[in-house]
């Protein structure tokens, strides 16, 4: 079936997609594929599915139901490039699939405009692949990019990862190949802690001098020496929203030394927050090491507006001659408003 609309601009297509003959579309920009079967004998039936959508600006691909028939050949990279495309959606997408991996790099190399690429992939309950990637292709993925880069790529999301290593090794080349990423979102599987941690590490000492945006809630977190903690932030000198959820970890820091409380006001004696405007703190107790924060907060942040504390649900009771101390606290900002809130 042959389509030509000169007109058309967004384009949605379940079902047999070598069915279909996209003729005369030069303003399509916006296409959705669900496609139920590929067949590829050669390259030519690949590149033939974006040859006649030069206008092409957001490309979703959606794998649920995708046989591959008798594909025999996925190409390294278009023989052309969609230098249009800026957008890029896979879905059940399984990249520890050779053939399902293969697609998606060949989009990705053959797209070097791309402003967003999001993949969310399909993890296989018994890990049983039907054709598993070799050792010798996960090992070329950054070679295979070395005259790539994506200068326009600022947004990176992957969802249901694994941290294989195919993945870890595309996540690589996305991170040293984009110097405009602002933003990356790797959420991965709570039951690897082991592999939580190594990611972000891994993520953190890649170059990103446009990384502005860290959210991250570790399961474990362990630091040897005053320059370990250096190393997670020397990367990311463009940081500026920092998100750290310390919900579920374990073997964080030995227990703090009662003298380490009395020495927190003299380790800010060189510091001054004169930007600092709003401080927020849940779930306070009162321990010594609490009060000593929020009275250096108070004491060095001239142009605080609002202090808002709020107390652990079972500490109530002692809330009250916690609020009792904290009106005795040095105020620097004349405007400053400190909240007790009580639900």
């Amino acid at each position: 079936m042959s389509i030509n609309a000169p007109k058309l601009r967004s384009f949605v297509f379940h079902g047999d997609i070598q069915s279909i003959h996209l003729e005369n579309v030069p303003v399509l920009s916006n296409v959705l594929y669900v496609p139920r079967e590929l067949v590829l004998q050669d390259e030519d039936d690949f590149v033939n599915i974006f040859s006649s959508i030069p206008a092409l600006e957001c490309f979703s691909w959606d794998f649920f139901e995708v046989d591959k028939g008798s594909t025999e050949v996925i190409p390294t990279r278009l023989p052309s490039a969609l230098n249009c495309l800026k957008r890029l959606f896979m879905s059940w997408i399984t990249l520890g699939e050779f053939f399902e991996l293969s697609f998606a790099l060949c989009i990705i190399r053959s797209n070097p405009n791309l402003e967003e690429i999001e993949i969310k992939e399909c993890i296989l309950s018994d890990g049983d692949y039907f054709e598993s990637v070799p050792q010798e292709v996960v090992d070329e993925i950054p070679a295979s990019f070395s005259d790539i880069t994506f200068n326009h790529l600022r947004t990176v999301m992957f969802y249901d990862v694994l941290l294989e290593e195919v993945e870890m090794q595309l996540i690589k080349v996305l991170l040293a190949k984009s110097p405009a990423l602002v933003k990356m979102f790797v959420p991965t599987p709570p039951f690897e802690k082991t592999k939580r941690a190594e990611c972000f590490t891994f993520i953190l000492s890649q170059n990103v001098p446009l990384l502005s945006k860290v959210s991250y809630k570790p399961t474990e977190f362990s630091v040897g020496a005053e320059h370990d903690v250096d190393k997670i932030f020397e990367s990311i000198p463009a940081l500026e929203n920092l998100c750290r959820n310390h919900e579920y970890v374990q073997n964080y820091f030995e227990h703090s030394r009662r003298e380490a409380f009395n020495d927190i006001p003299e380790s800010f004696s060189d510091m001054t927050f004169n930007y600092l405007r709003t401080v927020k703190i849940d779930d306070v107790t009162g321990v010594a090491a609490e009060m000593q924060l929020i009275k250096v907060l108070l004491a060095k942040s001239p142009t605080l507006v609002r202090m808002i504390t709020k107390p652990c649900e079972t500490e109530d009771k002692e809330f009250f001659k916690v609020l009792a101390e904290v009106t005795k606290f040095q105020l620097t900002s004349s405007k400053a408003e400190v909240v007790y809130r009580v639900d």
